[in-house]
Parts: C-alpha cells; structure tokens; sequence
C-alpha cells in the first residue's frame, strides 16, 4: 500500500461536479450562520426563563444542604452575566439537535450513498447521547460530586460559601463536559 492509496479521495461521478474553492467557503459561511441564528435564538428563550434555569442549577445544592442554597454574588454585574453565561450553555443544549443538523447539511453532499443513509441516524443518535450525558451528569454525578467538595471543604475546617459565578460555572461545564463525553461512541464509530 502506498502513500498515494491512503490519501486516494473518491471519485466523483460523472453527473456530479466538483465546486471551486470559494462556493465551498460560501456553503461554510452560511452554514455558521445558521448555527449561529439556532444559537441566539435558543439563548433568547432559555434567558427569558433564567429563573427556571437558576431554580435547576441550584437544585442540586439545595438538596445536599438548604442552608447553602443562597450563593454568593460578588460583582454588580453578576446577575445579568451569569443569566448570559447560563443562557448560553441552555442554548447550547436545547439547538444541538439544529446545531447537529447544519454540519450535517454541510457535509452531506460530500458524502457517498452509504453515508448518506447512516447520517440521519447518527444525528439521533447524537443528540439522545449528548442528553442522556448531560440528565446523567445532572442526576446522578453531579450531586455526589458537590457533596464531595462540600464535606472535603468542611474537613478542612472552612466554611463552603461559594460565589454564584464560581458555582454555574462548575455546573455548566461539568454537564456539557459529560454530554460531549457521551458523544464519544458515535465519533468512534465515525472514525471506523
């Protein structure tokens, strides 16, 4: 096997044409355009419900301790920063099925028939992961791991105020890091 073999590109058919450069550079544009518009749409709703959302993310600490519920805010800004921050990370959540979609629309005409067929699936696939990853982390991790850091701060001989920003940070990345994480079989089956 030779190097030319391993980077042998598929031929295209004789009804398909390849695109220049630039209308490929264009097809990019729009495509994170879109993502884009599925993005702030989606963090518009999820700020006009950011009490809800501050409600969730805060469950997890009430239900350690109810006297720890009352975070910490530090900066004048704080409330309106940390509600775009959250805002952000639900967007993210709530379009990734859209989000999905466009690279996949991106992609698609570069695609054989086989791929074409398995692609819808794997966006299912793909988004039930990704939610299952974040409920997970939510559910089920997330709260032993606050009570973890909660006790191992109170071994110490501190008091555990901890600061909203500090907080929301740690909550959102944590479920977005186990969403992105349970994404982990379909890139490998991707790869295969």
């Amino acid at each position: 096997m030779g190097l030319r073999d391993i980077f042998k590109f598929r031929d295209l058919p004789e009804s398909e044409t390849s695109k220049p450069f630039l209308e490929h550079l264009e097809d990019l544009r729009w495509t994170i355009v879109k993502m884009a518009i599925a993005l702030i749409l989606a963090m518009v709703v999820c700020f006009c419900f950011r009490s809800a959302l501050v409600q969730i993310m805060q469950r997890p600490l009430r239900d350690i301790d109810p006297t720890i519920g009352a975070l910490r805010a530090l900066a004048i800004t704080d409330s309106f920063t940390i509600s775009f921050r959250l805002a952000f990370y639900a967007g993210i959540v709530v379009s990734f099925p859209l989000l999905l979609y466009f690279m996949a629309e991106f992609v698609l005409p570069a695609l054989t028939a086989m791929e074409k067929r398995f692609l819808f699936p794997a966006i299912l696939v793909s988004t039930a992961l990704f939610l299952t990853g974040v409920l997970a982390a939510y559910y089920w991790l997330l709260p032993k791991t606050i009570l973890f850091f909660f006790r191992d701060t109170q071994s110490l001989g501190w008091a555990p105020t901890w600061t909203v920003q500090e907080y929301y940070a740690f909550v959102t990345r944590f479920t977005i890091a186990f969403g992105l994480a349970f994404e982990l079989p379909v890139v490998v089956l991707a790869l295969v």
